[in-house]
């Protein structure tokens, strides 16, 4: 549990949710896709995070670009 501490730690901007979102979504799938390689939840959530907060840039970016009015 200490682990998955750390973990949150590093993407404490993205919010709990979104982490043990995340995190429950990459278990699964390695339970349905094979237990026998190696996950690298770490490298994942990284990448996951990466595009999250891109997601969120692009957002504030639109409604910053949106004309008055509208």
């Amino acid at each position: 549990m200490s682990n998955d501490m750390t973990q949150m730690a590093a993407f404490s901007d993205l919010g709990e949710l979104w982490f043990r979102d995340q995190l429950a979504r990459l278990v699964q799938k390695h339970l349905q896709v094979g237990q026998h390689c190696r996950m690298d939840t770490d490298g994942m959530l990284a990448r996951l995070a990466d595009r999250a907060r891109a997601a969120k840039v692009g957002a504030i970016r639109d409604i910053n670009r949106k004309p008055c009015g509208s």
